[in-house]
């Protein structure tokens, strides 16, 4: 059975975090309609904490009383988690990079969770039982939402040297050229320190590149933080 307590509050995805601030496992979903290329496609948000399971599988079971029109399972799949898929030939071997802080799926499953409606401006704590929105009802109630705080964050020296991403992207264009690939995405990693409000860090990426979808998640081990145009992380 799911149940719904509607709360009055504004909109506001990031609000609703802030006043969760510190909370185990917070998750924010954020969505922008303006942004989409249709805006019911952007039409909720949902912000959670205080996970109740966790799972690194990589889909995690839907379980009995499961919550129409919210999810209860949020949680990341990182690229190295399927690297079995991946070609032999096209594998370094060894691969000498740092080791990943996520190389299995880490999924945490919450009993309730907020969900703003954007096209109505409702919000309500959705679960799947009463306790559970109750609890998550209590918590954004308790929780004064605050003001950003401030963060910084310090590039540090890449793992690679510079030509290593270059050799990369011509062999991409070469194997484009032959007909042997269509679409590859040559991502690399910057390694940044960081100091200060992760939820501050999270809402300046926001601002800075505006895509219908962000993500925010602390997996206690890792903090996940991500905007995208593509509604599926």
């Amino acid at each position: 059975m799911t149940v719904v307590r509607a709360l009055a509050l504004a909109p506001d995805p990031i609000a609703v975090a802030r006043s969760l601030a510190g909370r185990p496992g917070l998750a924010v979903l954020a969505s922008r309609p303006a942004a989409a290329p249709r805006p019911d496609d952007a039409r909720y948000s949902f912000v959670a904490c205080d996970p109740v399971d966790a799972t690194d599988v990589l889909m995690p079971p839907a379980g009995e009383g499961a919550v129409d029109d919210a999810p209860l399972w949020i949680g990341v799949v990182p690229y190295e988690a399927l690297r079995g898929i991946e070609r032999p030939g096209w594998t370094r071997d060894p691969d000498l990079r740092p080791a990943c802080l996520i190389s299995r799926p880490a999924w945490r499953r919450y009993g309730a969770v907020v969900r703003i409606d954007h096209a109505t401006g409702r919000v309500d704590v959705i679960g799947d039982d009463e306790q559970s929105v109750r609890h998550l009802a209590g918590r954004v109630s308790e929780g004064a939402p605050v003001g950003r705080e401030l963060f910084a964050l310090r590039v540090l020296p890449a793992d690679e040297p510079e030509e290593g991403h270059l050799q990369r992207v011509r062999e991409a264009l070469a194997l484009i050229a032959a007909g042997d690939l269509y679409e590859v995405n040559l991502a690399r990693r910057i390694p940044v320190a960081f100091q200060g409000d992760a939820l501050a860090l999270f809402t300046s990426l926001l601002d800075a590149a505006p895509a219908p979808w962000g993500f925010f998640q602390d997996l206690g081990e890792a903090l996940a933080i991500a905007t995208s145009p593509e509604l599926a992380l």
